[in-house]
């Protein structure tokens, strides 16, 4: 995931300017100044955030990892349990 600051700045500018109503166009400029005045800042943040995305992106691949780990383990055990009921019959009927 990447955010593109100027895109970004430009889509904040704007609604920044759409809350204020009739006042808007003039007011772009000024919030557009302003937010520029904190692009580094803004972009620190935007860093912080896609750095935090991809951190938990992997613990929750993890977590499923280890949920299909889990899952394999059952299907093996069941597996294995309903093989272990065949092979009880086919032996008893052997026996009889």
């Amino acid at each position: 995931m990447s955010l593109n600051l100027e895109t970004l700045l430009d889509q904040m500018a704007d609604a920044m300017k759409d809350a204020v109503g009739d006042d808007g166009p003039e007011i772009r400029d000024d919030a557009r100044a302003v937010l520029e005045r904190r692009r580094e800042r803004l972009q620190m943040l935007v860093d912080l955030v896609e750095d935090q995305l991809q951190q938990q992106k992997k613990v929750l691949e993890s977590e499923l990892l280890e949920l299909q780990v889990k899952s394999k383990v059952a299907a093996e055990k069941a597996a294995d349990a309903a093989m272990d009921v065949l092979l009880v019959a086919i032996k008893a009927a052997i026996a009889s």
